[in-house]
């Protein structure tokens, strides 16, 4: 990336680092947005392979009772998961977290990447300010 940036000239500006973090947030929105598609595919796949499994989930959202709603949200997460439930799985390693949590999580994780990607732009732009005050006229035009 130095040698792209030197051989481009690049300039490390404010607007730069805006572009780098709206990259950073957009495509992290991006990929969260995409496994939950693909998630959504497979799981329309299983019921499309066995249609029975819903109508079971039907018929238990007709039953009633306190265990019977929990047990049919349960199967429901499973078979049509909403956004909400895809968040819920992605942090379900670090342990039982409910809602807004594993959204918090997620936002979290992309503005701390797009921090990340921002606060590159600003060092680098620190280096490049450096590395031009150390350049004398003499030095600029040797390199000419």
């Amino acid at each position: 990336m130095k040698w792209f940036a030197t051989e481009q000239q690049v300039r490390f500006s404010l607007g730069l680092a805006v572009v780098a973090v709206l990259i950073v947030t957009g495509g992290g929105i991006h990929i969260g947005v995409q496994s939950y598609m693909k998630l959504q595919e497979v799981r329309a796949e299983e019921l499309r392979k066995d249609p029975k499994q819903l109508a079971m989930l039907n018929m238990m959202k007709n039953i009633g009772g306190e265990k019977v709603v929990e047990e049919y949200e349960q199967r429901r997460r499973g078979l049509q998961p909403e956004f909400a439930d895809y968040l819920s799985f992605r942090v379900s390693q670090l342990g039982e977290w409910n809602p807004p949590w594993p959204l918090v999580f997620w936002i979290g994780e992309i503005f701390i990447a797009a921090a990340i990607a921002g606060g590159l732009i600003f060092q680098a732009r620190n280096v490049q300010s450096a590395l031009a005050e150390q350049t004398t006229p003499h030095d600029a035009e040797e390199n000419s």
